[in-house]
């Protein structure tokens, strides 16, 4: 009897470690999650191991051990297919190369861009970087690249009252885009976490379109983050594969000038802001250039989100 007791406080013992390991382990790669920024970058200085570039990229590499022959070729792949895909003219940068700055590990990638834990991969428009750790680069680079394509393609505006371009389009259209590019180049990611938790979809458990856009993914579970993710993407290839990529671009493009909406009577459109601006509340202007976009196909988020869900039943 004693041997039995001990065998089993044995196999308790077991248990609690390993399913004590699996909690630790899933809540840590929520830093893999995150991957975006808005805020411009100083590197603080730093000894660069290897410096080398290409036609629209100047890579440095912190760590040896990296393949700065892929890193090239990978990086110019998405460059030709991402320009092409968002239509934006490949010289965009004009005299200006990309900077890809990677680092061997998560201290000195945060020592440098003094992002939080949770990040791997950012990127800073302004001067045309990236900034990744060793690590999911296959994903990641064309990840980071797209949002910075992107965002070129939709300049900030900034006046007195209002601000406009790329800040105004909502985060989701963005991050769903960028990780509908970069299943492109590698899908691992989508494969193997997104689309399992899209599953649930069908069962109508989802957040919907005005929820994806109010959602602040700051202090989420890894859980809910990837649900944020994975309906992001959805949404976004929803509405490409089903009604063009011209029009999903139309959109972003209404969005992105909303500066035009000063003639519209509704007070609803604005709110106050820090210092005293006013910025735009992104569900009140997807609901009518939703209805702009897609004329008696949506009329608001509720209808897009509604369709959506229809169709996403039989779309995985």
């Amino acid at each position: 009897m004693a041997t039995k007791i001990k065998d089993l406080i044995v196999i308790l013992f077991v248990g609690i470690i390993v399913v004590g390991g699996w909690w630790i382990c899933s809540n840590f790669s929520l830093v893999e999650e995150l991957d975006y920024t808005t805020n411009p970058i100083t590197p603080t200085p730093i000894t660069i191991t290897d410096d080398t570039e290409n036609e629209h990229f100047i890579i440095h590499s912190y760590d040896p051990s990296i393949d700065i022959k892929n890193i090239k070729k990978l990086s110019e792949e998405a460059y030709s297919v991402i320009t092409k895909d968002i239509g934006l003219d490949s010289q965009f940068t004009g005299e200006n190369k990309i900077k890809v700055y990677i680092y061997q590990n998560r201290k000195k990638y945060q020592e440098v861009t003094g992002r939080p834990s949770w990040s791997i991969g950012c990127n800073d428009e302004e001067n045309f970087e990236i900034h990744h750790m060793n690590f999911r680069l296959s994903e990641g680079i064309p990840h980071e690249l797209t949002h910075l394509i992107f965002k070129a393609n939709f300049p900030p505006k900034k006046g007195k009252e209002i601000t406009t371009g790329w800040m105004v389009i909502p985060n989701w259209i963005h991050e769903g885009f960028a990780v509908y590019e970069e299943q492109k180049f590698d899908d691992s990611y989508v494969k193997n976490v997104l689309e399992p938790k899209m599953e649930a979809f069908k069962q109508g458990k989802y957040l919907g379109v005005e929820d994806l856009t109010t959602t602040v993914l700051d202090n989420k579970s890894l859980s809910e983050v990837r649900e944020w993710y994975a309906e992001s993407l959805s949404v976004v290839t929803y509405l490409i594969e089903e009604y063009g990529k011209s029009k999903f671009f139309e959109l972003c493009s209404y969005l992105s000038q909303g500066v035009l909406l000063d003639k519209i009577d509704s007070n609803n459109l604005w709110e106050e802001a820090e210092r005293g601006h006013l910025r735009f509340r992104s569900e009140v202007l997807l609901d009518i250039f939703l209805k702009k976009t897609y004329p008696g196909i949506f009329n608001n988020m509720d209808e897009l989100t509604q369709k959506w869900s229809k169709w996403v039943k039989t779309s995985i």
